[in-house]
């Protein structure tokens, strides 16, 4: 097990994962399929980074357009608040909140100041999840799980 510095929690290694045809629709009117992305890291997790991130710099995102459903968000587990999210790189290097927006509530409700993540770069994400079969990254991530404590782009010193 690994305990994160801000909180001395324990996380347990848990696998991200999408419900089968599951989809997020981008500000710019896109369908994002994250069924798809998820599968993907799934099958090979070798072309990905995978980082810890503050969820703080994502308060906005979390909020979103939309109401979160707060009673869903009440009723997560922390196995299931933990596990992790997944962002998107845009062009200009800005994180974008593909999926999570709901664990990653329920995780600062419990407390928790860092969450692991998967990285999409701008181009996987212009492909609206479709990948393509070159590596980007050997982060340390396997299939099952993202380690947290890895370096990365998207850890916060």
């Amino acid at each position: 097990m690994h305990k994160h510095n801000d909180s001395q929690r324990p996380v347990r290694d848990l696998p991200i994962r999408a419900r089968p045809g599951e989809t997020v629709l981008l500000d710019s009117g896109r369908v994002f399929d994250v069924a798809l992305a998820v599968s993907e890291i799934l099958a090979r997790p070798q072309q990905f980074e995978c980082a810890e991130v503050v969820l703080s710099q994502f308060a906005g995102q979390i909020r979103g357009p939309t109401k979160l459903t707060f009673h869903y968000v009440a009723a997560m587990g922390r196995d299931d608040a933990r596990r992790p999210l997944l962002l998107g790189r845009q062009d200009d290097g800005a994180l974008l909140l593909l999926d999570g927006r709901h664990r990653a509530a329920r995780s600062l409700q419990l407390g928790y100041a860092v969450i692991s993540a998967w990285f999409l770069s701008a181009s996987q994400v212009d492909a609206g999840g479709r990948v393509s079969r070159r590596p980007v990254s050997r982060s340390g991530c396997r299939p099952s799980r993202c380690v947290p404590g890895r370096s990365g782009p998207g850890r916060s010193s």
